[in-house]
């Protein structure tokens, strides 16, 4: 009897995860923002500088210039959850934004909006959990831990443009 129970009771969690991972979108997005004291050019130029990714977990793997962060530049950011993965700088549009990909899968942005004299800094991970649905709920359960390394990653980004 006891035996039975515990099979229907194993049963209906798995059946109740499968369905779960039915209804959970493909993409996870998170996002983190914060205001600075600094101009968007200003603002920009902090971003822009490779030494700064240092200290904000970053490696860099392959690099067109020492100093200016470029397109092309690829690196591993390694306070994130994917840090074993090479992500390139995609796209930079100057005192707007820095995109940062790791093939599809993964885009990471920085986006500057002006309000003078102060800047808004937005951070923006957008995650594309693939096609196999069973992942899903299990991604989504980490969710609150990739939220808190974004906003710790956020924040000494932050830490380090105010100065």
């Amino acid at each position: 009897m006891l035996k039975k129970l515990t099979i229907v009771l194993l049963s209906a969690l798995m059946l109740g995860y499968v369905a779960l991972s039915f209804w959970l979108p493909r993409f996870l997005i998170l996002e983190h923002g914060g205001e600075l004291k600094k101009t968007s050019p200003a603002l920009f130029s902090c971003l822009t500088h490779k030494q700064n990714w240092l200290s904000w977990g970053v490696n860099w793997v392959a690099a067109v210039d020492n100093n200016q962060v470029l397109h092309g530049d690829q690196l591993q950011w390694h306070s994130f959850w994917f840090d074993d993965k090479v992500l390139s700088i995609t796209e930079i549009v100057d005192g707007e934004y820095i995109q940062i990909k790791a093939n599809d899968a993964i885009s990471i942005e920085l986006i500057i909006e002006d309000e003078e004299p102060y800047s808004w800094l937005q951070m923006r991970v957008d995650e594309d959990l693939g096609t196999i649905r069973i992942n899903r709920p299990f991604a989504y359960w980490m969710t609150s831990k990739k939220q808190s390394t974004l906003e710790k990653t956020h924040k000494k980004i932050l830490s380090t443009c105010q100065n």
